[in-house]
């Protein structure tokens, strides 16, 4: 644990943000609760494969176990305390392409509804979250002084931005118009009033990342640009559009939801 202690310090120091902080500290101490007393650099590919077994995660969180795992032994090899990074001898989970999944228009309308009944001051990262495909992190940070009405745009600073590059995403009609309604910017604690009180409300199945994933596929049904979507999204290039959500919805369905 005083190796763990010292690994995350190492990684404050240098600017990782506190959320991966968090998920690295909780990965390694898990993993250290099964291995109590042992050094370092007795850790073998052995005891991380049973690690990662006992989990019972699917691939893909098992791969970000794995990662946190490699990146802790890296940092041990580097700092004297092991010869060797035992985990990078367990192979990687093999990731099967999710099927992606978009809200409909009907669907994105109770969202939001529903949000205003029971608890409006979360309207406002919704309308982020759906009409600009904002990440829910990054619209979890944002503040009013973030969003200019006037030029209609939304900026996403480095320090919150997800991929810690400045960008300006656009502000469409219908968001203008959810975010007239006012509500809370920062919304605080907004992951857990949804999983509480707005999702058991809701008349249809909830799937991660939908809200980003229908305003991917809506943009780029409505606007035949590839290019310009992913400007929005923050994405370095159209691969991944060209890949998950090409003819995902037709146009007249995008022209409904905006």
């Amino acid at each position: 644990t005083d190796s763990v202690q010292s690994f995350i310090k190492a990684k404050r120091k240098i600017g990782l943000r506190e959320r991966s902080l968090t998920d690295l500290a909780t990965s390694l101490r898990n993993f250290c609760a099964t291995k109590a007393g042992s050094l370092v650099h007795n850790i073998k590919t052995p005891h991380i494969e049973r690690f990662l077994d006992d989990r019972d995660v699917g691939p893909k969180r098992r791969n970000v176990l794995r990662g946190n795992l490699i990146n802790f032994f890296n940092w041990a090899v580097a700092s004297g305390l092991a010869g060797d990074n035992p985990a990078l001898s367990v192979d990687r989970a093999i990731e099967d392409d999710a099927p992606i999944r978009v809200l409909q228009p009907a669907q994105a309308r109770e969202l939001l509804r529903t949000a205003i009944r029971v608890d409006a001051r979360t309207v406002p990262y919704f309308a982020l979250a759906l009409f600009c495909g904002i990440r829910p992190a990054e619209a979890m940070a944002l503040c009013w002084e973030d969003i200019c009405l006037e030029r209609r745009t939304v900026h996403v600073s480095p320090q919150k931005s997800k991929t810690r590059q400045n960008r300006f995403v656009t502000l469409p009609e219908n968001a203008l118009a959810w975010l007239g309604l006012g509500g809370e910017l920062p919304c605080s604690f907004v992951r857990c009033r949804f999983k509480r009180f707005i999702r058991p409300r809701l008349s249809f199945a909830w799937s991660q990342d939908v809200m980003r994933h229908s305003f991917a596929s809506y943009h780029l049904a409505l606007h035949e640009s590839a290019d310009k979507t992913a400007l929005e999204m923050g994405h370095r290039d159209t691969q991944m559009l060209f890949r998950h959500y090409r003819e995902l919805v037709t146009k007249e369905n995008a022209n409904d939801f905006k």
